[in-house]
């Protein structure tokens, strides 16, 4: 990954000021999702202009997992007009290093996501703090147009909640730390 040195800085800086030190809650051996969209945009802007980013999915190792260092890469996904499917995802390690580009097919009802600053850290230190101790085997971050309209009116991490077999989705929002549970049924 070939970042600019000013970008490269502003994320060390992000990455420090917001990482945990709780054992519950520590961070990945990685730079955290915002910076991860950061490179992502910076690459997407030099082929496709238009490239608009719609949400990431996180791959996990062996799911469920209890915490965010089971995450390995994040699937950044972009909508573009000029591009053959109209849209694509460029997949980055954990550590902010770009892996493949892919097909995406985008789907109905994801808006660009605004700006965001929470790592996934945070996001699982919030959905432990609102009681939640169950392992996830899911998630990812978007800003849906419909749906849940609580958690439409800004960018969200979704975990999947694995609730005995059952999988919940509860979604946290990255500028409100608000916890928006029980969302709707998710595969376990």
């Amino acid at each position: 990954m070939k970042l600019r040195t000013t970008g490269l800085a502003a994320a060390v800086t992000l990455a420090a000021g917001l990482l945990t030190t709780s054992p519950a809650t520590a961070a990945p051996v990685g730079v955290g999702l915002p910076a991860v969209v950061a490179a992502a945009k910076d690459k997407a802007a030099q082929k496709y202009p238009d490239a608009r980013f719609r949400g990431a999915e996180a791959a996990l190792d062996e799911p469920p997992v209890t915490g965010v260092e089971g995450i390995r890469r994040w699937a950044l996904h972009f909508t573009d007009p000029s591009h053959p499917s109209g849209g694509f995802s460029y997949v980055y390690g954990v550590d902010g290093e770009y892996q493949v580009t892919e097909i995406w097919e985008p789907v109905a009802g994801l808006r660009v996501v605004d700006p965001f600053t929470m790592i996934e850290d945070k996001a699982l230190a919030a959905l432990r703090g609102s009681g939640v101790d169950e392992p996830f085997s899911a998630l990812s971050l978007s800003q849906p147009e419909g749906g849940d309209a609580r958690a439409a009116t800004e960018p969200t991490y979704y975990f999947c909640v694995d609730h005995g077999g059952e999988g919940r989705v509860t979604g946290i929002g990255t500028e409100t730390l608000e916890v928006y549970p029980d969302l709707y049924a998710c595969e376990v």
